[in-house]
């Protein structure tokens, strides 16, 4: 009797011990597949609302008499930065009206130096204008049609892919008839270039040639390659220079990609400009 009672007790601790382990595994098998349902959700989610990236930058040098309101629409992929010459409320100052969008631009990189965005576009304010090359010379829609890829291989490009004005030289510092030259930027060039790029003479190139417009895309990377110190060394020169707001400002445009870095004449092909950054390429001959 005894015997069969403990026989019967001893089943009846497995009997209750495989219930509790089975069902915990009911709730373990519960719980896993909740947690994979959860996890299938968020990743929907994500695939549906993937992570914004980072707006571009887009900066501007206005005046007074220029509507902007083409750069709002560009948002979330173009953040504006629009700074105006003429101490217009609402948009961002700079120190003084001289050296026309070189003033802008500089303030800008100096500023945002330790943050900029990874892409920032240089651009003048009009909506349109005969230095967009591409399509109806919408500054928008030249934004639209650019490669970011393309930009980021590169580290710099001028927006405009036509070489005249600025291409193939513009500029032949060394060149006796400088020196005689009417024009207050030609006469006194290679002194200009020695004092904002802090160089001796014999560092001064002899041409000097880039795209024209004072437009231009660049990398985070590119502008940092140049030390802030060095924007605000030219931007002290622009500043403190006698000569008008047109002679500086054409100073800059001469000097732009020499700036960021690139080679004093800077004059990619044409056809491969159109191709590389706004995709407009020519067609292939079906028969090659």
């Amino acid at each position: 009797m005894v015997q069969s009672l403990g026989l019967f007790m001893c089943s009846r601790r497995l009997y209750t011990w495989c219930f509790t382990m089975f069902c915990l595994g009911l709730l373990a098998l519960l719980y896993i597949r909740l947690l994979k349902d959860d996890l299938t959700l968020v990743l929907s989610r994500v695939e549906k609302h993937p992570a914004r990236r980072k707006p571009n930058a887009l900066v501007l040098a206005k005046t007074s008499s220029e509507d902007v309101a083409w750069a709002y629409a560009l948002k979330p992929h173009w953040k504006p930065y629009i700074y105006t010459s003429d101490k217009e409320p609402g948009y961002r100052p700079i120190p003084a009206n001289k050296a026309r969008e070189g003033m802008a631009y500089l303030t800008h990189i100096i500023e945002h130096y330790d943050y900029l965005a990874d892409v920032t576009a240089f651009m003048h304010a009009s909506a349109t204008q005969w230095h967009n090359d591409v399509g109806d010379m919408a500054s928008s829609s030249l934004l639209q049609k650019l490669s970011l890829d393309a930009v980021n291989k590169a580290g710099y490009a001028n927006l405009r892919c036509e070489h005249r004005p600025g291409c193939p030289v513009a500029v032949r510092p060394f060149d006796p008839a400088m020196e005689s030259n009417h024009n207050v930027v030609y006469r006194n060039f290679t002194s200009i270039y020695m004092d904002m790029f802090s160089v001796p003479r014999d560092q001064v190139p002899t041409e000097i040639g880039g795209v024209c417009c004072g437009q231009f895309v660049l990398t985070r990377d590119r502008i940092r390659e140049r030390p802030r110190d060095d924007y605000v060394r030219i931007r002290d020169w622009a500043l403190a220079t006698d000569m008008d707001n047109f002679a500086a400002g054409s100073v800059f445009e001469m000097l732009w990609h020499i700036i960021f870095l690139e080679q004093p004449v800077s004059c990619p092909d044409v056809q491969q400009c159109y191709c590389e950054l706004y995709a407009m390429c020519p067609e292939i001959d079906a028969g090659s």
